[in-house]
């Protein structure tokens, strides 16, 4: 049997109204070589059985963290992970039937350290889709020029390199996602974004705290890591957690 190419991890806490349209679009992949590894920080809603009802569907297999934290839950599933390349997503996105197979065509074609997809809201507005656009246009222009800018919605990385880099720092308050790519540079691995790959999501915070928000928060966390590194205390205030 060939090995697993992908180990999809999925950190989840209270999950139980948007994990079920993740784990079917993983079901609906038309690649199937993968592990979905899910890593539960203490939902107290009907999370885990979510998870448990499509067990039978996908080759998925369920970890309960002690703490509560999405970079100590992303490393548990890193350690438990068995693929060459690791995907994280948020519980709260979804993507295409052909996603993985693309994805895998990618970096068999061009195999690359780590690596991110377009971001999609969910939304039928276009004023509501501008921002997004822009915001993947210049994510896509700067990791170009050799400063890699991608979120943990969706993040894949070679799981050598991710453990070489010591893997996510739980000690972050905020913006992981962006600090470790950053170190990944400057261990002088590369990474890329590919823009014929989308994933699809809910974003909560826009929905409670608007694009102008968001976007002021985004420039002023990107700024704080590239200049001055991890943000590691509360500097404003950012809601955690699974529910709206």
């Amino acid at each position: 049997m060939n090995k697993v190419f992908f180990s999809i991890i999925i950190p989840t806490l209270n999950e139980e109204k948007y994990l079920p349209r993740l784990l079917k679009s993983l079901r609906k992949q038309t690649y199937q070589n993968m592990e979905i590894i899910v890593v539960d920080g203490g939902s107290e809603d009907k999370t885990v059985e979510a998870v448990m009802s499509f067990d039978k569907d996908l080759s998925a297999f369920l970890y309960n963290s002690k703490i509560r934290n999405v970079s100590v839950q992303r490393n548990l599933g890193a350690q438990k992970a068995v693929g060459k390349y690791l995907v994280f997503f948020d519980a709260d996105v979804w993507i295409d039937a052909d996603f993985l197979e693309k994805l895998f065509n990618h970096l068999e074609k061009r195999p690359v350290s780590y690596a991110s997809t377009r971001f999609v809201p969910e939304t039928s507005s276009w004023v509501e889709k501008i921002a997004p656009f822009f915001f993947n246009c210049i994510f896509v222009i700067i990791t170009k020029l050799g400063w890699p800018f991608m979120t943990g919605q969706n993040l894949i990385m070679d799981k050598e390199v991710f453990s070489h880099i010591g893997g996510f720092d739980a000690s972050v308050y905020i913006a992981e996602d962006f600090e470790i790519v950053q170190r990944a540079r400057r261990k002088g691995y590369k990474g890329v974004i590919y823009w014929d790959l989308k994933h699809y999501f809910v974003h909560r915070r826009l929905a409670r705290e608007g694009w102008l928000k968001m976007s002021i928060i985004a420039f002023l966390i990107g700024f704080h890591v590239l200049f001055f590194g991890p943000i590691k205390k509360p500097l404003f205030e950012y809601k955690m957690g699974g529910k709206v």
